[in-house]
């Protein structure tokens, strides 16, 4: 709620853009979840409200990083040797339904 602008705290948009920074870096669901919740909005206002102030600016940059990272590694793996070498893809089947019929 305090980065939608419903607080205007710098210290309290600083605190919850290291919170968000800390649960989205290591963690892809929860990256999913942020992402969908547009946390990328909510990270812009609270950059946009305290230009001034370079602990919020950094708290942003920071979980802006992690929210987006990962969006650009399939197209950066296929510029590698191993990506050329791998252009076609291999279906592999879901062992997780074996005995399953609908």
């Amino acid at each position: 709620a305090s980065l939608r602008g419903k607080v205007n705290s710098e210290a309290v948009q600083e605190h919850a853009s290291r919170a968000l920074w800390g649960l989205i870096s290591e963690n892809a669901v929860n990256q999913q979840r942020a992402k969908g919740a547009d946390a990328d909005e909510a990270l812009h206002f609270a950059q946009n409200v305290h230009l001034e102030s370079l602990p919020v600016q950094e708290a942003c940059a920071l979980a802006m990083e992690a929210l987006c990272s990962g969006e650009s590694f399939a197209d950066g793996i296929r510029t590698t040797d191993y990506g050329r070498r791998h252009q076609v893809c291999t279906p592999i089947p879901d062992t997780a339904l074996r005995g399953v019929s609908l």
